[in-house]
């Protein structure tokens, strides 16, 4: 961006300012970018185990520094604020990181609507980002103090229970649920932030480690689907995280703005176009159009799935949207398919996690689209229970001694 405006004011000013105006283009020697071209290879992650680019790393070390000489000059009681424009988590983090190493703890952040994304020919990544992030800080001024996450975690819970009547008051305002979740996960993060590298966790062997930012944003975006709605309607935890998310996002609510699921998302490592890699043989498990995000109806991925191999069907959600939609009653002009004996398929493996998620969709209230999806659920997981039962019969009767090794194991580890 810098050159893109540089070379048009050069121009004019070049003579008067040769100094400042000499080069071509401007110096990128110290610019704070991660660029996998400029900085290739991959190198020790210092905060969390494992590795991270080289392109990051040198970015996390020009921001920590641009940050530490900006802590530097500003007054103890001054205040920092910079807008944040991004679509990737881990960028996001590695800001937070150097924010907090170089002595500054977070005061709050707000969500505000995004020039960029303002009419309908917008440039420069507006077609991925509808809205930034305004984070206020401050200067820490005395050494933080060790804290467990357990006690943090209660901390933050009492506070997200405090505020989160207070800003639901605003809806009539324009303040959507999308918004109230960035204001108190920034709640979340300054508490954390305030004890940044003295949060400890339980290690293996009975000693302590240090919360990374990662697992701190997992920890608090957790508190905040507990803080929201009753246990019965969260989505199960036994489901992958893409899966999860999906379900806390389109589980009930057929649709979202794409600026909505940008900040629903915020925090959780899993983007809009996750929900698009991940359908394989049902295709997506969205589509967008005119900036609005809604979810492709069940019974319509049933009938792309239903075309292809049961191997293909590689996700929980997959499975369990073939079972549903098998179990729906069929429309005109489409062909079902017998439950029972697609479970005694050799090649429909089921995974763990489609019991749970055909009783969780069997006890969540559906939309005016597709109204027959609970009882259809309740139908897919009796006979899916009734096949699990039948192949546990089998065993029984085909290799008992195996059987019950494996009961007697089960019982010991419960």
């Amino acid at each position: 961006m810098s050159d893109f405006f540089y070379v048009w004011l050069r121009m004019v000013l070049m003579q008067d300012y040769p100094e400042q105006f000499g080069p071509r283009f401007v110096p990128q020697t110290l610019e704070a970018i991660s660029n996998p071209f400029r900085n290739p290879g991959m190198v020790e992650d210092g905060d969390d185990a494992g590795k991270q680019s080289n392109a990051d790393a040198f970015y996390l070390r020009m921001m920590t520094d641009c940050w530490a000489e900006t802590c530097r000059v500003l007054r103890p009681g001054g205040i920092l604020a910079f807008t944040f424009h991004h679509d990737k988590d881990e960028t996001w983090t590695l800001v937070l990181r150097s924010l907090f190493d170089a002595g500054f703890y977070l005061e709050a952040t707000y969500p505000v609507v995004s020039d960029e994304s303002k009419g309908e020919n917008a440039a420069f990544g507006s077609q991925k980002i509808e809205y930034d992030v305004i984070h206020v800080c401050r200067k820490r001024l005395e050494d933080p103090k060790p804290v467990s996450w357990p006690k943090m975690r209660q901390w933050v819970k009492s506070e997200l229970s405090r505020l989160r009547p207070l800003l639901e008051s605003y809806k009539s305002r324009g303040l959507s649920n999308a918004d109230i979740r960035v204001i108190l996960r920034g709640k979340a993060l300054e508490f954390y932030s305030r004890h940044y590298g003295k949060v400890l966790i339980s290690a293996p062997g009975g000693e302590e480690a240090v919360l990374s930012i990662r697992e701190a944003l997992m920890g608090i975006n957790q508190l905040l689907d507990e803080s929201s709605g009753q246990p019965g309607e969260r989505p199960p935890s036994i489901v992958q995280p893409v899966v999860y998310q999906y379900l806390r996002l389109f589980g009930v609510k057929a649709a979202y703005s794409r600026d909505e699921v940008s900040k629903l998302l915020r925090g959780t490592a899993v983007q809009q176009r996750d929900f698009d890699r991940a359908g394989g043989a049902g295709g997506p498990w969205i589509v967008e159009e005119d900036k609005v995000v809604s979810r492709v109806a069940i019974y319509d991925r049933f009938q792309k799935m239903r075309l292809r191999s049961r191997r293909e069907l590689k996700t929980e959600l997959d499975q369990a949207h073939f079972l549903i939609g098998a179990a729906m009653p069929v429309r005109e002009g489409d062909t079902g398919v017998n439950i029972e004996k697609e479970l005694e398929r050799d090649s429909f493996l089921v995974r763990p996690g489609v019991e749970a998620l055909l009783d969780w969709y069997s006890k969540t209230p559906a939309g005016p689209e597709e109204p027959e999806t609970p009882r259809a659920a309740g139908l897919a997981l009796a006979l899916l229970r009734a096949a699990f039962e039948a192949k546990r019969a089998r065993m029984r009767q085909e290799q008992p001694m195996l059987w019950e090794e494996w009961e007697a194991a089960s019982l010991a580890v419960a």
